[in-house]
């Protein structure tokens, strides 16, 4: 018989992320495993439509590091730019550009 495949290399925050040592709350939610999670943040599935799965599992843990309910209390306590920062993308890549734009079209309609 053949050998059984290797294991999944284990899912970790990259290095580039400045909360990638933080452990989560002591009331700790694990790490998201898939997209269908980031429904329990309001908001947060429609902003991060199109993103690759590592970014939105770090902006996912980010708003569960954080307390955060919504991308509405990210935009009014004035946290959009931290939440962008700690996702680790590219300044010039298209998902860093059309985040930034998404959240500023969120502060305007909201």
């Amino acid at each position: 018989p053949p050998p059984p495949p290797p294991p999944p290399p284990p899912q970790s925050l990259p290095k580039h992320s400045p909360r990638h040592e933080q452990p989560l709350p002591a009331q700790g939610r694990p790490q998201a495993s898939r997209e269908e999670e980031l429904v329990g943040i309001d908001g947060l599935s429609t902003l991060m439509s199109g993103m690759s799965l590592q970014t939105k599992r770090v902006a996912l843990i980010w708003c569960q590091q954080h307390d955060v309910p919504s991308v509405t209390l990210i935009v009014e306590s004035g946290s959009a730019e931290d939440f962008v920062a700690a996702l680790g993308l590219d300044r010039s890549g298209m998902q860093h550009k059309v985040l930034v734009k998404r959240l500023l079209e969120y502060d305007i309609a909201n």
